[in-house]
This record gives structure tokens, C-alpha cells and sequence, in this order.
């Protein structure tokens, strides 16, 4: 879904069908937050990442997967991320907070690091799936999706343009929302076991992840580093399967206790070379909202 953070950042910021005059943001064909690319001069060749994340590279994550057992199918009591969810709560607990509503206010950078402007939307999330997410926006324009199904409406029209965004901002939205609890499930993630590498020579405590896939469909793959101490996640390395994607890194700051659960309620999005592109803010959280049972799903036409 995201490369460190590393993706191309989706139409991360709502917008209105045809008139909104707030800056858009680059996106890449599989709709993940790109590192604002559209305010930067064109490269002559892509960022790398910087030499003291050289163990995050793509390479490595693929060097990983060719390896016999690299990723094994662990039943939800022998995952490797155990001590991540004693440190941030299980994802049992995750689960229990049920239907949540949550402000967030997103702010983009150029490449000088200048603010291109930001936006503010509601996020109504199904804690206990992990693909029913609904964003609003002042201006009316609502995305949804559940399961599979998506859809984009603006001042109640539907408005099909507008889905492929729809689908990509829910995704990286509803990831990070959910991480780290949604690599828990099995069936979608395969988890390596702990590993232990420099960060700005600084120890942290990684584990590499490949969404699974079937035939011969190559998955986006993630890195989730955590404290050595208190496996409290700090950044999610996101290596996009599209080769047009770039990758990049989101840090978790600000960790709250909401119910029995520790939820990070600042997401700084990163380019490769390390500047900060994205950064959304989380308030006035609310857990257990009562949603109607078609709340996420693409209303009549």
C-alpha cells in the first residue's frame, strides 16, 4: 500500500470535483502518499535512501522474500509481533474499541520544506475489520469503502473519477490507522522474525513484512522498526510492489492511551533522503460509535 513511506502520496487531501483551488498532491498508480512530487523540480534520477537506512531498502525486503522460510504463516498467538502488542495493546484490543471517529488535520510540504497548505477531514473507522474507512471533508466530499467496494461522493452526487483516489487515500489512511495491529492477521501478512539494525546509529528492533499475494503477483512489503526495549513502533518502511512508486517512511510520535490500546496521533510521512513531505495530526478521538450496519458501503445509485 505505501516506499519509506516511501509511495507517492494519493490525492491525499480531500478535494472537491472541479473547483477546489487548494494544491493537489502527486500521486502513483497504486495511490499511496508520494513524497510531494508534485511541488519538487524534476530529479534527474530518483532519491536512495539515505546510507544510515540501508538496511530498509527495497533490495533487502526482496532479498527476504527469495529466502526459504523467510516468511512463515504464524497463527495469531506465535506472531512475531507479539512484543509490539504488548507494548501498544493486542489487536483484540484494537478490535474492542469498535467504531471510531477521529479528526485529522494533514499539512504538505514541498521539497524546501515550506507548508504547501493543508486540510482537515473526519476519519470513521471499523477497528474490528480492516478495510471499512469513511472520510469527510468540509466541502462535502465523502469517500468510503468497505471490503472491496468503494465509493466517492461530493454534496451527496456520486461521483465515479473520483473512486481510484477514493480507494488509494482510504487504503494508506486506514493502514496507518490500524498498524500495527492489522499485520496481525495471517491470511493478508507474512511476518519475519525480529531483527536488529542501526538507524542514525541508534539500535532498533525491525521486522519485515510482505503482503500475500496469489500466483505470481508481487505484494507490497513493509518494515515495522521498533524501540529495542519496548518494541513501541516508531516507523513503518513502506516498499510499494509498483516499480513507479517510491518508497518511504512514516514515523509514529505522540503515543496515547485510548482505552486499552496505545495509538499514535501524529504521522510524519518522509521522502527517502529524509524530509518530511506529510504530516497529519489525530484529535478529539471518540471510540465505540455506533454506525449503521451500510454506514461504509457505497450508498443506492
Amino acid at each position: 500500500m505505501l516506499a519509506v513511506l516511501g509511495l507517492a502520496l494519493v490525492g491525499c487531501l480531500p478535494q472537491a470535483p472541479a473547483s477546489s483551488t487548494q494544491p493537489r498532491i502527486a500521486t502513483t498508480p497504486n495511490g499511496w502518499p508520494a513524497a510531494g512530487q508534485a511541488a519538487a523540480p524534476p530529479a534527474a534520477t530518483p532519491p536512495e535512501a539515505p546510507p544510515s537506512a540501508t538496511t530498509a531498502t527495497t533490495e533487502a525486503a526482496r532479498d527476504l522474500a527469495s529466502e526459504p522460510g523467510g516468511f512463515a504463516s504464524r497463527g495469531p498467538t506465535a506472531s512475531p509481533l507479539e512484543p509490539v502488542f504488548l507494548a501498544v495493546g493486542s489487536p483484540a484490543d484494537a478490535a474492542g474499541l469498535g467504531g471510531v471517529r477521529v479528526g485529522e488535520r494533514t499539512v504538505v510540504f514541498d521539497h524546501r520544506g515550506a507548508s504547501m497548505g493543508e486540510r482537515t477531514a473526519s476519519h470513521e473507522a471499523d477497528l474490528a475489520r480492516p478495510n471499512r474507512d469513511r472520510l469527510l471533508a468540509p466541502n462535502e466530499q465523502v469517500f468510503g469503502r468497505d471490503g472491496q467496494a468503494v465509493f466517492a461522493q461530493y454534496r451527496g452526487i456520486a461521483f465515479p473519477g473520483l473512486e481510484a483516489e477514493a480507494r488509494d487515500e482510504l487504503a494508506w489512511r486506514g493502514l496507518l490507522l490500524r498498524t500495527p495491529w492489522a499485520f496481525a492477521d495471517s491470511s493478508a501478512y507474512a511476518v519475519g522474525a525480529r531483527e536488529e539494525l542501526l538507524w542514525d546509529d541508534r539500535p532498533m528492533s525491525r521486522f519485515r513484512i510482505a503482503r500475500r499475494t496469489t500466483g505470481n503477483e508481487v505484494g507490497d512489503r513493509y518494515e515495522l522498526w521498533c524501540e529495542p526495549g519496548s518494541s513501541e513502533p516508531r516507523v513503518l518502511v513502506i516498499l510499494p510492489a509498483d516499480p513507479a512508486a517510491r518508497a518511504c517512511r512514516v514515523r509514529f510520535l505522540e503515543f496515547t492511551p485510548i482505552g486499552n490500546v496505545r495509538l499514535a496521533m501524529r504521522w510524519v510521512v518522509e521522502a527517502a533522503d529524509g524530509a518530511r513531505r506529510l504530516e497529519v495530526e489525530l484529535s478529539d478521538l471518540r471510540t465505540s460509535q455506533a454506525f449503521a450496519p451500510r454506514h461504509f458501503a457505497p450508498p443506492p445509485r
